[in-house]
Formats: C-alpha cells, structure tokens, sequence
C-alpha cells in the first residue's frame, strides 16, 4: 500500500549516530557510514530536480551502459526514454522466448515495458509511441509520462501534495508546473494515471487525496 513519504532524515540521522563511527579517524571502515548529504545529491543530478528516492526527473533518470555487439551498435548514444521494465521483455527477445499468457492453469500479469531490439536495428524510430505511457509510484508519490509530457504527485512535506504537469521538452528541470495553465492536458494525464493505477493494481493510502 502507498503511504505517505515519511520525513526520513532525522530517523536516519539517528540510527547513523547510534550504530556508526564516524570519526575521522574511522572512515572508510566497515562500521563507518559515508555518504555526501542531500545538497551534494541535488547537485550531482543536475539540471533535474530532486534525488534519488523521488519520481522526478533527478530520482529515476539515470544512464544504462548496453554492450551486445550482435544486436546494438557500438559508440552509439542515446536519450531515448526507456525504463528498467523494458530489460525483462528485451532480454525474452533475444532468448526468442515468448511471455506466457497462462502457466500451470493461472492468468499471467501482462508484461510492461518494450523491447528495445527493434530500436537498437534501427526497424523503429522510438522504443515507444507517442500513445504509450508509463507510470510509476514510490513512497507514496506518483507519476505518469507520455511522450514530453509528465504529470507527479509527491505528498507534503516533501512536495506540494497536488499534481504538477510539466514539459520535459522544453522544462527538463521540472521547474515550471503547467498544471494551472494546461487543465486539458492535466485532465488527460490524470486519466493515463488512472489506467495505470487500475492495470497495475496499486492501492492508495486513503490520506491521499484524489486527483480529480
């Protein structure tokens, strides 16, 4: 179940000084705890926002490093927006297996993500259509994206406790929220969401509110 994101920075300062030295002179030992701080996350993700642990751009943006000669070019970089789902259904293709829709008389879930073989050929401009979205929730925060367009919900006191919309296009620092000027937009991104959210079978908290 999705709960509101708890404000885990005093809980883990906290168990840092109680079960770890950090003295200088320990360092780098294996009871020590190392870590550069939520500022130098921030900026090690820059231009995106936030860090890791949120669904913004600075959370779940991250390189991939792909070595497979027989299939995908070498020196070949990419921004193709792609997602971890889509290494089960590339990895199924490769190996020419096919993802079963019953096994031992049970309903499979259906498989997310795509396969990234096609793009990779060069038989597909995009791993994903203009019409395909993607959802995604952490924490209790949520997200879907479509094409340039991505909508996210990150509960207080860590965010507004309201939907954004945002441009990645022309706004890749998720820094200015659309959601007021563009309702349509919203509205339909809101909707992706809720199909989401009905195919995945995720189960919000009820502190949280709905978005419509």
């Amino acid at each position: 179940m999705l709960e509101a994101l708890p404000v885990i920075g005093p809980a883990m300062k906290k168990a840092i000084e109680q079960y770890y030295d950090n003295s200088y002179a320990n360092l780098g030992n294996a009871n020590s705890w190392i870590w550069y701080g939520p500022q130098w996350a921030q900026a090690a993700t820059a231009p995106s926002r936030m860090n890791k642990g949120y669904i913004t751009q600075g959370g779940i943006r991250c390189p991939c490093i792909i070595r497979y000669p027989r299939h995908f070019p070498k020196n070949h970089i990419s921004d193709e927006f792609t997602t971890v789902m889509d290494i089960y259904p590339t990895v199924l293709a490769l190996a020419g297996v096919t993802y079963p829709v019953v096994f031992e008389g049970r309903q499979i879930v259906p498989l997310r993500g795509s396969s990234w073989i096609d793009y990779f050929e060069g038989r597909k401009q995009s791993v994903y259509s203009e019409k395909s979205f993607t959802g995604w929730e952490l924490f209790g925060q949520m997200a879907v994206r479509q094409g340039r367009w991505k909508s996210l919900f990150i509960p207080p006191p860590l965010g507004k406790g309201e939907w954004e919309l945002y441009d990645l296009e022309n706004d890749p620092g998720e820094i200015y929220d659309l959601s007021q000027k563009e309702k349509d937009k919203l509205a339909w991104m809101m909707g992706l969401w809720e199909q989401y959210e009905n195919e995945a079978g995720v189960i919000l908290d009820a502190d949280i509110p709905r978005f419509l």
